[in-house]
């Protein structure tokens, strides 16, 4: 297998979080189709780890938070399975708003860099 780096870089906070927002609307229905685990969305995003690196980094406090309730949906599934789609699409529902209310940037340059 080749070495390959994926490298994103945002550079102004309120697109990092658009980004974010977008990637994890990505990952919650990947879960909630069944073609991804919880297990690995959360490998990938969701962990108390990226929700603080995210605060401290002036990301919005609210997509600290909803990466947060994402780490919280296992506890859901292990203690409650009855309420996981209930509660993975109210998660869902809520990034789908903050990414709707967030402001779009107009821009020419691309983040995306594939080494």
């Amino acid at each position: 297998m080749k070495d390959m780096s994926l490298v994103l870089e945002v550079f102004e906070a309120e697109e990092a979080a658009r980004f974010l927002s977008a990637l994890s609307i990505g990952l919650l229905i990947s879960v909630q189709n069944g073609t991804m685990s919880l297990e690995e969305a959360e490998r990938l995003l969701f962990s108390p780890r990226n929700s603080r690196i995210l605060r401290e980094k002036g990301i919005s406090p609210e997509l600290s938070r909803l990466v947060m309730d994402c780490c919280e949906l296992e506890d859901v599934l292990s203690l409650v399975p009855s309420e996981f789609n209930n509660s993975l699409q109210m998660v869902l529902d809520r990034f789908i708003s903050f990414l709707k209310s967030s402001k779009v940037r107009e821009t020419d340059l691309n983040f995306l860099e594939i080494r």
